[in-house]
């Protein structure tokens, strides 16, 4: 009975520094993906500039399929964007978080133009299968401006290449 019983315990050792090993190690993958959407502008007083900007698009991405994308960050007053947080939602209704950063020329009133966004973006986890996912890469965003300041919508697409390791 004694030897079954630490024979046991030795095999549920085994089991348990197993399982962490394997997910310490996720493997990272190709991370791309490609949506498509619309941008406004929403009047909110914690923004320096009064303003936030909310996208939300639909689209696909390597190793989610159909995804939803939603983001937002406080609308700059030049080039320099900052504390972008945007979250992706799978078919299966996981979620992947992500936060960018980058730049965008500013638009000239009076000119409808196709703005081109280069964002920098750091996967920081999400839910379900994606708690501990982690990744990043470069994020560009295309975004048809109207020739003049409204609040929107404003079409737009995302594409996405990078890492994500989950």
């Amino acid at each position: 009975m004694r030897r079954i019983v630490v024979t046991l315990m030795v095999c549920a050792l085994m089991l348990v520094g197993y399982t962490a090993t394997a997910s310490a190690h996720s493997k990272a993958r190709c991370f791309k993906g490609c949506v498509r959407g619309d941008v406004r502008f929403v009047p909110d007083t914690p923004s320096p500039t009064g303003l936030w900007t909310d996208s939300f698009a639909v689209g696909r991405a390597s190793c989610l399929g159909r995804i939803v994308m939603t983001s937002r960050h406080p609308t700059p007053a030049a080039d320099q964007i900052a504390g972008g947080k945007m979250t992706l939602v799978t078919a299966h209704g996981d979620r992947i978080w992500i936060e960018y950063t980058g730049s965008a020329p500013y638009p000239v009133v009076g000119v409808p133009s196709t703005i081109v966004v280069d964002l920098d973006f750091t996967i920081v986890g999400g839910t379900g299968c994606f708690t501990h996912a982690s990744g990043g890469g470069d994020m560009t965003a295309h975004v048809a401006f109207p020739g003049e300041l409204n609040p929107g919508p404003w079409c737009a697409d995302w594409t996405w290449h990078g890492s994500i390791s989950y």
